[in-house]
This record gives C-alpha cells, structure tokens and sequence, in this order.
C-alpha cells in the first residue's frame, strides 16, 4: 500500500521483556505487513538480555519504530506507557514472541472502519510451538453477543484474543487503558469496558500466531488470574446493572506448588500437533522429548503414529487391542 496519506495512521503497541529469541521476527511480521501507514511503539520493559540491542538495530533501519525504555514494571504500565504515547486513531496489539499475517493490519483496519459502532476487532489465531510451527487452531467467536458473553461468562475462553487486535485509541485512553488491580486479566477487564462503548468483533480468518514455549507456570498465577478475572466481572455486572451470575471465588484460593518442566511442555506440543494433524511439528516435538527421556513411552508412541501411515496405525493398533484382550482372559 504505497500511499499513506490515504489511510489513517495506526499505532502497532508492543510491550517487551526479554524477547532476544523471537523479536526479530516479530517485528518482521509488522515491518512487512501490506498495511505501511504504521508506527510501532515498542516498550521495553527492563529487559537484561539482548532485547533492546535488536529493537535499536531494527529502529536504526526503520524510523516507523519507536522505541520507549522503562524500568521493570510490568505488562499493564508496559502497555499503558504504549498507549498514552499512540498517535494513531487505531491501535493495534502485538506480543513480541508472536507472529502476524502480513495482511492482519489492513483486514483489520478494513473492518472498524466500515463498522462505525465497532470499538475492537480481532481475529482467528493458530497455536504454534517455540519454533513457530503449527499446533492447533486457537478459535473465537465472531459476533459481538456471543464474545460479549464469552467476556461475562466464561472469563473470555472463545471471546477475543488480546494481542490479534485493533481498537480505537480515543476511546481506550477514555476509559484509561489497562487497571493494574486486574493484573494477569487486564486484558478481559479492558474489553470489558470497551464493549460498554460499542461492539467487539473478530474476523473468520486466522490472522495472528501465538507462539508457546516452555516457561515455569506457577499456580499462584493462576490463582490471580481467576480472581481477578471475577473480580473485574462482578463490576462489570454492576455498572451494566445485570445478575452476576458467574460462580464466585473464594477470597484465599490453596496454592499447590506446581511447574510445569520442560518434558511436560514438549510432551503436550506433540500430543496436540498430533490430535490436529501437524505431523512435522509433533515429530519434532517428541524428538525432543526422547532426548530429554529417551525411554518415554509416549514420545515414542506420537513418533511412531506420526511416521506410520494412518490405515497401518489403525491395523496396529486392532491388532494390540485385541492382543490385550486375548491375554486379559
């Protein structure tokens, strides 16, 4: 698109925390999106890798990157801090370890503008592992309805996906971006407010990719995360004067001292890889299992299914069944 003056300018908000291994295509898919009237507003947010070395490499080459250096403060005044410096009439979401569609900025810009009472609109996303491959579909609703009651009644399970989406910057600084006391549901608590303006959309079509890897996840995050996301429903529900009618949290959850290892996150890469048919994404997957433990079972089991052609493995698998059956008499 080469003439800017003709489409409003957007700003793409991208908070940053030690990202050296996945920035650079990040900002890669932003740099090339066939959308160019664009500024990218990245917050790095007191990383002590090699983060904000690549991102000065990036704006030394780009002037549409600015880069904005805060003391570590966390994702809501990562996020706030980005919004409060956007100049575009749009502002677009965008995680530092994700990937964008090089068509998700214009598609997107297309659609909440010809949609005067849309205030936010999303997009479909896809799953993938720590090497970008594909996992599996990571699906929402579409209509405003049923992603406004995704948002009141299932704490957002299918309703939008945060970091694949374009909202109007006037109203979100209105309502004054992101609350810290929701912390870790910031982003439900936002939407929440935001719906209040007007409508929440997503288009049918996977746009955005949202990259797992492996990071030890702590209960006492999760436990947060689930009171606050009823925390900032309860007030939803007031200031829209319906019945909370969410199941209700108990002031002091029990936090189990759990982390999931490494072995647990590949593991479960190539299970889904194989429940959705990504074949190359659970061999690789399970490889890496089987150099971690190479008598694991399961591992062993997804290679197998993954390089066996699917009528032999479901002939094997008869056979073993009835096999077992035999021997269990």
């Amino acid at each position: 698109m080469k003439n800017r003056k003709n489409n409003p300018l957007v700003s793409v908000l991208m908070p940053v925390y030690n990202c050296e291994k996945y920035i650079e295509q990040a900002i890669k898919s932003i740099l090339n999106q066939s959308y160019e009237n664009i500024e990218i507003i990245v917050v790095d947010d007191g990383s002590n890798d090699n983060s904000n070395r690549i991102l000065k490499n990036f704006a030394n080459l780009d002037n549409r990157i600015k880069i904005i250096e805060q003391q570590k403060g966390g994702i809501v005044l990562a996020l706030n801090n980005a919004l409060l410096n956007a100049r575009g009439i749009y502002s677009v979401r965008m995680d530092a370890d994700d990937i964008s569609h090089t068509e998700r900025i214009k598609k997107l810009i297309s659609h909440i503008t010809k949609n005067t009472n849309t205030v936010v609109v999303g997009t479909q996303g896809y799953i993938c592992d720590r090497n970008g491959r594909p996992v599996k579909p990571l699906e929402v609703e579409t209509k405003n309805d049923d992603i406004q009651e995704s948002l009141l009644y299932t704490r957002n399970k299918k309703g939008i996906i945060h970091a694949s989406t374009i909202f109007r910057t006037d109203l979100a600084q209105s309502i004054g971006g992101y609350r810290e006391q929701f912390i870790h549901a910031e982003d439900l608590d936002f939407f929440l407010r935001m719906g209040e303006l007007g409508k929440i959309e997503n288009l049918n079509e996977c746009l955005y990719f949202y990259r797992q890897h492996p990071t030890s996840i702590s209960a006492t995050k999760s436990a947060q995360q689930y009171q606050n996301a009823t925390a900032c429903i309860r007030e939803a529900c007031k200031r829209r004067k319906i019945s909370f009618t969410l199941n209700d949290v108990p002031e002091k959850l029990e936090i189990i001292d759990f982390k999931q290892t490494e072995l647990d996150f590949l593991l479960n890469m190539a299970s889904l890889s194989t429940m959705y048919n990504n074949k190359i994404t659970a061999l690789y997957n399970a490889r890496d299992v089987l150099v971690l433990d190479f008598k694991n079972k399961i591992a062993w089991k997804i290679l197998f299914k993954n390089i066996t052609p699917n009528f032999l493995w479901e002939l094997l698998k008869k056979i073993s069944d009835n096999l077992y059956k035999f021997f269990q008499k």
